[in-house]
């Protein structure tokens, strides 16, 4: 390439390569590329859509793991929140007379002081049994 040559293609690029294209000489850069073009592009697309399966395929699975994990503490809340309830009915029963005065008699054999206590004979051979060998 002589000197003028040069000096057109640094001042005016886009002239130079119409030149080129018009004299029929391809140019050295450019055919390497068009060979090189659809081999890279074919690599370039492979590779983004693997990519892009993989990922999906990664989402997917941790998707799935997430929402299984989601059920799991749905229904551990549920479960708790049924314990909760019948905690809570179990507090105000214990919370009323009536059960105060049936647990009086049934576990520690209290009575009202207007009541005579009657015990049967299978529960009075237990109550003595029961009692400690000093009495």
């Amino acid at each position: 390439m002589t000197r003028r040559a040069r000096q057109e293609t640094t001042r005016h690029p886009a002239r130079s390569a119409q030149k080129q294209a018009e004299s029929g000489r391809p140019n050295a850069l450019g055919t390497r590329l068009r060979r090189i073009s659809p081999a890279l592009v074919l690599v370039v697309a492979l590779f983004a859509i693997f990519f892009t399966i993989f990922l999906v395929r990664a989402q997917d699975s941790e998707r799935e793991r997430l929402t299984e994990r989601g059920r799991v503490l749905a229904a551990e809340l549920e479960r708790a929140r049924e314990q909760t309830a019948d905690i809570e009915r179990q507090l105000n029963a214990l919370d009323t007379d009536a059960f105060v005065e049936e647990y009086a008699r049934r576990h520690l054999g209290m009575v009202r002081s207007n009541e005579i206590l009657f015990v049967d004979g299978e529960e009075a051979a237990e109550a003595r049994e029961v009692q400690p060998s000093g009495e």
